[in-house]
């Protein structure tokens, strides 16, 4: 089974506050990405975006990859030590929000076999708590039981927040990713009719719900970034 390192970068809905996704994606991404590798074996990127019509509790969630926990740990450091490339980057946020980033430093495991699909959906459950493994090991058999033509699962176990050893937003995100939107739709639908907690078992309160297309992010972006 695949797994790795990753940070997720959560902006929590908040009532009022705009989110310039054109910015995001063209300049803040590949300014922060190529800043970063100079500091860090960063892999690959992608973003969630929300899909469309849904009361989400994010705006938007950024995924970053690295090759190994020491990389993972450095890019943290780089943000939260205030390196001065990394003010450079967070001085860009009022840019396209007002919104306060939160990082996630997770170890993740996939049962994807092969590349995923070209165009992605995430659904996701976010747990304040850590996921027990057995319920986890045993959602992919109960959504095909559903009717849900799952692609993959990917689920991360959350270690710490921004500081590094300061306590995670959340301490499991489990991730399930289809190649359709329909498909993501209806399967947060059934997730929100109380199956997430019936397959988690969890109680609602622990639980956070959300479903999102995926963007990939081009890494040639931010050569211009990191080589500058």
């Amino acid at each position: 089974m695949p797994e790795g390192h990753r940070v997720t970068i959560v902006y929590p809905s908040t009532p009022g506050e705009a989110f310039d996704w054109e910015h995001y994606m063209a300049r803040h991404l590949p300014l922060a990405i190529g800043t970063s590798r100079r500091h860090t074996n960063l892999v690959f990127s992608d973003v969630d975006r929300p899909l469309s019509g849904l009361d989400s509790p994010v705006t938007c969630i950024c995924v970053v990859h690295f090759d190994s926990e020491a990389s993972l740990e450095a890019f943290i450091e780089f943000f939260a030590t205030e390196h001065p490339e990394s003010r450079e980057i967070l001085a860009d946020q009022p840019y396209y929000t007002a919104i306060d980033a939160i990082f996630i430093a997770s170890r993740f495991t996939s049962t994807a076999l092969a590349e995923p699909p070209a165009t992605s959906y995430r659904v996701r459950m976010a747990l304040a708590g850590p996921a027990d493994s057995h319920a986890v090991d045993r959602i992919p058999d109960a959504l095909r039981g559903a009717g849900f033509a799952l692609d993959h699962m990917e689920v991360d176990h959350c270690y710490s927040g921004v500081p590094l050893g300061e306590a995670p937003m959340w301490r499991a995100i489990v991730s399930l990713v289809f190649s359709d939107e329909e498909t993501a739709r209806a399967c947060l639908a059934w997730l929100e009719a109380g199956n997430a907690e019936t397959l988690l078992d969890v109680t609602r309160g622990e639980l956070t719900l959300m479903a999102a297309r995926v963007l990939p992010f081009d890494m040639t972006l931010s050569e211009p970034f990191r080589d500058r």
